[in-house]
């Protein structure tokens, strides 16, 4: 139905952005773990685990605004 492809749609923005929050919550509280015990390696993961599932939420985002359009 056009109501559950809706709400893909609003559920695949608001993953993102709470994927964008979490990431940024990271950012901000890694000030308060010691250097030199794999903080850098960790926050590369995450980056590349983020700007992965915010590829996924843009994608699923851009196919349910193609189906709503037809």
């Amino acid at each position: 139905s056009v109501l559950a492809v809706s709400d893909a749609g609003c559920s695949a923005v608001l993953l993102k952005a709470a994927v964008q929050a979490a990431y940024l919550n990271v950012l901000v509280n890694r000030q308060t773990v010691r250097d030199g015990d794999g903080t850098d390696d960790a926050l590369a993961a995450l980056l590349r685990m983020t700007e992965e599932d915010m590829a996924v939420c843009d994608d699923v985002y851009e196919k349910v605004l193609l189906r709503l359009k037809k």
